[in-house]
């Protein structure tokens, strides 16, 4: 079997999430979707408690959370005094050139096995990711899974002939607990592995990471913060994680999706770029424009 017919193959299995009892209230648009998801989940990492509600740490949000609720991301959740996290399913699997993450000095010409899942603690009118990232808020989504463990990931990785494993399309720091899983694995097995994020972390997530990836890309939406609470997050909350990656010493990429209308202004670019450069002027930015986008997606503009 080739590396193709591998990918297309554990692609092929995804199957629909169906309804199902759920433990946590929600304001999620999509209730059954949550239900089902709620099934694949296991005790998260990133928390503590705060008398009666658990703080999350996943994302710089740091959602405290009354039992039975759930953070802003959807899918992590208080249940019983611990704090649930998805667990042992992927939405999205490809195997493709590490080029497409996009990281360009990460073993450039080589293939990455790429892997995500539900949810983000944004909501971008403009994802491109919508069908996974934004499932929870679009009470039409029919959104497929396949319940996998890391060994069967890391052997999908490594019969498509990968070098590189990455968490990436839904925002992985709210699901950083699969994806350190997987990473333990792939890293035993001898590949390397990265995380592609929007940048909305804290440190204690990325001391959580550190040890298991080499390679960091955060998506640098804007540099004018009205537009980052427009997402769902805050500009000084990305730049701080800029700088504690590079502080932490992995490889950082920095990328920004030019999208018309929002942050395509000659004065912001220039500003993305003399903040990356005086971080380190060796860190990559590249300035991706994709003139098909338009804002908001019509399928993503009602939902927050």
């Amino acid at each position: 079997m080739n590396a193709d017919e591998r990918t297309n193959s554990l692609r092929s299995d995804l199957v629909t999430v169906a309804s199902a009892p759920g433990p946590a209230k929600s304001r999620v648009a999509n209730e059954a979707l949550a239900e089902g998801l709620d099934r694949h989940t296991t005790v998260g990492s990133l928390w503590k408690m705060e008398g009666d509600r658990i703080r999350c740490f996943a994302c710089g949000h740091r959602c405290l959370i009354g039992e039975g609720l759930r953070g802003v991301c959807k899918v992590r959740f208080h249940q019983g005094g611990f704090l649930r996290v998805p667990f042992g399913y992927v939405a999205a699997l490809q195997c493709d050139p590490v080029e497409k993450k996009p990281f360009f000095h990460v073993h450039p010409g080589s293939d990455a096995l790429t892997f995500g899942m539900m949810g983000c603690d944004f909501h971008c009118p403009y994802c491109q990711n919508w069908v996974t990232s934004q499932a929870l808020r679009d009470e039409g989504s029919v959104a497929p899974i396949q319940e996998v463990t890391p060994e069967e990931l890391v052997n999908a990785a490594r019969e498509s002939d990968a070098r590189v494993v990455v968490s990436s399309y839904n925002e992985p720091l709210i699901t950083a607990e699969w994806a350190v899983a997987v990473f333990q694995k792939a890293k035993e097995a001898g590949f390397l592995c990265a995380f592609v994020s929007n940048g909305n972390a804290t440190p204690e997530a990325l001391d959580f990471l550190r040890p298991w990836i080499v390679a960091y890309k955060v998506d640098l939406k804007s540099f004018e913060d009205k537009h980052y609470r427009q997402l769902g997050g805050t500009l000084a909350q990305v730049t701080e994680t800029i700088r504690l990656v590079r502080e932490r010493r992995l490889w950082l990429e920095v990328v920004t999706l030019v999208v018309p209308g929002f942050n395509d202004r000659e004065e912001e670019l220039r500003a993305i770029a003399k903040f990356v450069a005086s971080v380190g002027r060796d860190i990559p930015w590249r300035g991706d424009a994709d003139r098909a986008l338009r804002l908001p997606c019509p399928r993503l503009q009602n939902h927050g």
